[in-house]
């Protein structure tokens, strides 16, 4: 059956190049329902080639050599672009070997204005005279009998631009592959696939290291092009990418016109690998320089090519940019490509509970109602953050990005990045912290005291628009950003529903009473320790997450956190009587949500709190106080004392979470305060 399923592809292919009147012989390729096709070249083309040098003629002198031996009868000029610096010493090298090559060797005069791979290409393709042209750096040796026949028959071919061979080097024992097929990398720079070891012999994934194929675009090392293509294109941009990515630019215009390019590996070319650079780097100053050109035409490249490249269907976008031809399992997109019918917004949360409450669950609402396509790129499993290159959100191509925190001079980097390639990308920063006015045991304070304002100012200018989770933050950051929005904490009902413990029916010898809470809350549960001391013979003091040493003697139980997937159900097993949530009373404070006591109201657990702003917002049903000790101690006497009371604060508290704070009864609020709708805001 496999057999006569090729039979049959070996007909179709056969009679297709019949109808598009190739001629070509066709055999079986390296794999099953892999074919080659020999394409047979017009005899009327004639190629110029063009030979930029001056630096490295030992190089160019074996170039030139191998000419005699694996030459083309179709190459009617060699044309050798130059400064007028080196002229003298490339005119040595031509007397050399003139004599014994059959084409026509002619010097081009190219700018002394620095090094300008792209001036000097056009250079030389000014004074062509052959319909095709041959580019080929001085590096690069000829190695078969037939190597450019093969590259001149792609052009029988109508809508060819460029065909490249397959590039070797031989150094050991075993020859390498040096140019494979270009493709896109993850910084959307064009780099070689290799296979797996860089082996001549090696097929690589569906054998493509074996395979001609069309591709994006073709290394600049050695190539052939139409004349006419060149001239429509006019040339190589010798402005923007005068040194790296002249060709590649070059190509990409080509392919924005409908043309095509092709890599062949039944064409090879000696490439012993950036040979000028490396000679014109030994000198510090220049190396700098030249630094500072391929950072700049990075910048460039990305702000010209990058969204293009993200709407490039060549590669796989479910396929990783960072190791070719593996699947991507940090991004996994679900939504089709074209379909509009509803928003795409993908998330970059950081990696602590906050990135859960504010990003994962939300936008998981949005998934569940309808709403948004979503996809979030957790954390690794070390809380170290994917952040996904420009070229990767290019393809994903979302509507709306969301961000947290972004706050690094890396996330800048990225942010600037996206504005320039990916302008239509809708950007919403994410912020639920005073980042100035951290608390003096914060292990962060010392560092936004100084920077933080500076660096949020940044980062918000940056975005279109920021989500906050309180007022008091709406007001703080206004000033950086003029499209606000408030949007409170909320609890996914998955999670947090149904943890609620069955109402006990007989009284404990002594309450549970007790907190949960992260490390950055050393200061406020400080400020109670006398509470605790005053009512250790009372109660059962139950902590979680973190107690300070000079409460441990007085503490019952201490658990440890938990990941945040188990921690919902691992604080319904505190199973407490009461539950405490100490707050000073300062600007950082002022300006947190009231996540905790939306948790202990999900738990059914009455509250006491401290009297501050976040926990009067929604005029929630706890029991709120001033932050004296002997306050505290008679509110919890009497809760202890009165066990209606404490029901009756449970239940209030509980349906008022479940009533205002469950994320599926806010998605549509969730949705508006993160996507940018048709009339614009």
């Amino acid at each position: 059956a496999l057999e006569q399923r090729e039979a049959r592809e070996f007909d179709h292919v056969r009679k297709s190049l019949q109808e598009l009147g190739l001629p070509a012989q066709l055999q079986a390729g390296a794999s099953w329902g892999n074919w080659s096709i020999e394409y047979l070249p017009s005899q009327e083309q004639k190629v110029s080639v063009v030979i930029p040098t001056g630096l490295q003629l030992g190089y160019l002198s074996c170039l030139l050599a191998s000419f005699k031996e694996y030459g083309d009868p179709a190459i009617a000029e060699i044309l050798l672009v130059t400064n007028e610096d080196q002229r003298e010493d490339v005119q040595v090298v031509v007397a050399q070997v003139e004599s014994s090559i059959p084409v026509r060797l002619v010097m081009v005069e190219s700018s002394d204005e620095g090094y300008n791979h792209s001036a000097a290409l056009n250079a030389g393709a000014r004074e062509a005279t052959s319909d095709l042209i041959l580019f080929m750096d001085d590096d690069t040796e000829c190695l078969q009998r037939h190597w450019l026949r093969t590259l001149r028959a792609y052009f029988a071919q109508s809508d060819i631009a460029c065909v490249a061979p397959r590039l070797v080097l031989q150094m050991q024992k075993d020859a390498t592959l040096q140019g494979g097929p270009l493709m896109a990398g993850a910084d959307g720079m064009f780099r070689p696939y290799l296979g797996e070891r860089a082996l001549l012999e090696e097929r690589g994934v569906f054998s493509r290291l074996q395979t001609s194929q069309d591709v994006l675009a073709v290394p600049g090392h050695c190539f052939v092009t139409r004349r006419q293509t060149w001239l429509d294109l006019g040339g190589f941009d010798e402005q923007t990418f005068n040194l790296y990515h002249g060709v590649t630019d070059f190509c990409l215009r080509a392919r924005q016109r409908g043309w095509r390019h092709v890599w062949t590996p039944v064409s090879s070319v000696l490439h012993h690998g950036s040979k000028t650079l490396n000679f014109i780097q030994r000198e510090t100053e220049v190396a700098l320089s030249l630094r500072d050109r391929a950072v700049r035409e990075h910048e460039l490249w990305q702000e010209r090519w990058v969204a293009y490249l993200g709407r490039d269907g060549s590669y796989s976008r479910h396929l990783s940019l960072h190791a070719l031809y593996e699947i991507d399992t940090d991004i996994v997109l679900d939504w089709p490509r074209e379909r509009q019918d509803r928003p795409k917004v993908l998330a970059l949360p950081i990696s602590s509970g906050s990135g859960q409450y504010r990003l994962v669950e939300p936008l998981d609402a949005l998934q569940t109602a309808g709403l948004a396509r979503t996809c979030v790129v957790f954390p690794r499993a070390d809380r170290s953050l994917r952040e996904p290159t420009v070229l990767e959100i290019a393809r994903a191509r979302p509507n709306t990005l969301i961000v947290q925190h972004s706050i690094g001079d890396h996330h800048f980097r990225r942010l600037r990045s996206i504005r320039r390639s990916c302008p239509d990308i809708f950007i919403v920063q994410m912020v639920d912290d005073l980042f100035r006015d951290l608390p003096t045991k914060h292990h962060l304070h010392n560092l936004h005291q100084r920077e933080g304002e500076l660096r949020m100012r940044e980062a918000i200018s940056l975005c279109d628009r920021l989500v906050v989770s309180t007022q008091p933050l709406a007001d703080a950051y206004s000033a950086y950003c003029p499209d606000v929005r408030v949007m409170p904490n909320c609890l996914d009902e998955k999670a947090w529903d149904g943890l609620r413990h069955p109402a006990r029916t007989e009284p404990r010898a002594r309450l549970r009473v007790g907190w949960a809470g992260a490390m950055q809350h050393l200061d406020d549960l400080e400020m109670i320790a006398d509470v605790v001391r005053e009512l250790a013979n009372d109660v059962d003091w139950i902590f979680m997450g973190m107690c300070p040493d000079v409460l441990r003697p007085y503490v019952k139980e201490f658990h440890p956190f938990v990941s945040y997937a188990d921690y919902p159900a691992k604080l319904a097993t505190l199973d407490l009587d009461i539950a405490i949530a100490p707050l000073q009373d300062n600007r950082f404070n002022e300006s947190k949500s009231n996540l905790r006591l939306l948790e202990y109201g999900a738990m059914g657990w009455p509250v006491v709190c401290s009297d501050v702003y976040p926990f009067r917002t929604g005029n929630p049903p706890v029991w709120r106080l001033p932050n004296e000790a002997q306050a505290w101690v008679g509110a919890l006497r009497t809760l202890i004392a009165d066990p209606a009371r404490r029901a009756q604060i449970a239940e209030e508290l509980h349906q008022w979470v479940r009533k205002n704070h469950f994320l599926m009864t806010r998605a549509e609020e969730w949705f508006h305060a993160v996507m940018r709708l048709e009339n614009g805001r």
